[in-house]
């Protein structure tokens, strides 16, 4: 991170930053200024932050006098939460991505996909994907405003559902015939036992479903419905008689 420092710039005075331990930070402009940018670095030693650098301004008035001020800044690590997600899901429903190991503050999370405009905030995301394929996705991640945020990308991919509408041929029910895929029938709500891509009766009658999912993970559910239409009801023939009379 840059850590900007100043102090008023008065006449006759010389200015001249340092910085100890020198590989904790280093001034990335003119070190003879009254102002600069500290920019922090990770200490090559081993040791992991936080910990404490001393950055100290050395002023001379009129060529002789020289006051030194020293002031400290604490180094701390952003370390980014794991992102815990599955890497295929099924397209329309709701799919949890969340972390583990962050802040609780939501704000702190900022997220971004590749399918959607849309901006997150949280440590976790319930969302639905409606496009199949893959979706990539950045998490900002900022606990703390003063230090740059941590970036951590991810990706998944969005299985597209099965499809399950229902024909009527004759007697015959019918879905699409597809791969990889399993059938199961119900009449009215009540299971038939059936699991190919038709069905047949000689009585087709009620509300008939199918659903259609895949033989591995995810399943991915789809469900088709399709339901006889009632008769129109039957008209009864009234005889009407009557007399006419003229003036």
């Amino acid at each position: 991170s840059i850590v900007p420092l100043s102090v008023p710039n008065q006449p006759n005075v010389t200015y001249e930053w340092t910085i100890s331990p020198a590989n904790a930070a280093s001034v990335i402009d003119d070190h003879l200024s009254y102002s600069v940018d500290i920019l922090t670095n990770h200490l090559s030693n081993g040791i992991n932050p936080p910990y404490f650098v001393d950055v100290t301004l050395k002023r001379t008035y009129c060529g002789d006098i020289e006051v030194y001020e020293t002031v400290q800044i604490e180094i701390i690590d952003i370390v980014p939460p794991t992102i815990n997600c599955s890497t295929v899901v099924c397209q329309h429903e709701p799919t949890l991505i969340s972390t583990i190991g962050g802040s609780s503050v939501s704000s702190a999370y900022t997220w971004q996909f590749s399918d959607t405009t849309l901006i997150f905030h949280g440590a976790s995301v319930n969302r639905a994907f409606h496009h199949p394929g893959t979706v990539t996705f950045t998490l900002t991640y900022q606990p703390d405003p003063n230090c740059d945020p941590a970036i951590v990308t991810g990706s998944l991919y969005v299985r597209q559902l099965p499809v399950a509408v229902i024909t009527r041929s004759g007697n015959t029910l019918s879905v699409p015939l597809q791969n990889n895929v399993n059938y199961d029938w119900y009449q009215n709500g009540n299971t038939l036992n059936w699991h190919t891509p038709s069905y047949t009766s000689n009585n087709i009658n009620g509300t008939y479903c199918c659903i259609v999912s895949y033989n591995d993970n995810p399943a991915c559910e789809a469900q088709g419905c399709y339901a006889e239409p009632t008769p129109p009801p039957s008209c009864d023939n009234i005889n009407v008689q009557y007399t006419k009379t003229c003036n």
